[in-house]
């Protein structure tokens, strides 16, 4: 008579949920439990949330914060700013039932890749310039670093630079896939400067980009060597 009166509680999952609102993330914890009696004639499902440790919200609101930070700086560099990114919203649920530590490590990284995407992703019209098989992220660090590279290469051989913009990156990123990528076309582009400018000519260009710095850094361009 009394066992038909008990119940017994089993675990179903727990795990994580994770939800981004712009900038600001909330990390909880979750457990999904049955709830058994009557001799297994009443069932209840409940899944509870809870705020997370310190302990384990901390490292995975310093990852998104960085991951965010990352592609705000690579939008600027291709003219996109903050302002593209005031509605974004994203949540993921990740289940870490009977898995080692090493696993759920190895599945929040693998969210924290997705969570990137879908950052990068809103940027406007950036999916148009993707590459198959690239996401939002990898699209955006290569438009980025395209942008950047043959821009400096421009700048240093006295060319006409690529406008900052998305097309402007997507425009720099085929000129260097002519030279079979970057690291080709700064190759190429370096052996060129050497051997068509002046030691006086590339002495200008290192005066004026020095001088550049040194007033971007907020300091007066020294008069004297000393």
């Amino acid at each position: 008579v009394f066992s038909f009166f008990k119940s017994k509680t089993k675990e179903l999952d727990r795990g994580l949920r994770v939800t981004v609102d712009g900038m600001d993330a909330l990390v909880e914890t979750f457990r999904k439990t049955e709830t058994r009696r009557f001799w297994g004639l009443s069932k209840k499902r409940r899944t509870s949330y809870e705020e997370a440790d310190a302990e384990i919200a901390d490292p995975i609101e310093s990852a998104i914060g960085k991951v965010q930070q990352s592609v705000l700086d690579m939008a600027a560099s291709i003219g996109t700013g903050s302002e593209a990114f005031t509605q974004f919203a994203y949540q993921f649920k990740l289940s870490t039932k009977d898995m080692t530590d090493e696993e759920a490590l190895a599945a929040i990284q693998e969210e924290m890749g997705k969570f990137g995407d879908a950052f990068a992703a809103m940027i406007p019209d950036i999916a148009d310039f993707a590459k198959e098989g690239e996401g939002a992220g990898a699209t955006l660090e290569r438009l980025s670093a395209s942008l950047s590279t043959v821009n400096g290469v421009l700048g240093d051989l006295g060319l006409e630079l690529y406008r900052v913009s998305v097309r402007g990156a997507d425009a720099a990123s085929q000129f260097a896939d002519l030279f079979g990528g970057l690291d080709q076309f700064a190759q190429a582009s370096s052996a060129y400067y050497e051997a068509f400018y002046s030691d006086a000519e590339r002495f200008a260009r290192l005066q004026e980009v020095s001088t550049k710095a040194i007033r971007e850094a907020g300091l007066a361009v020294p008069a004297t060597r000393e």
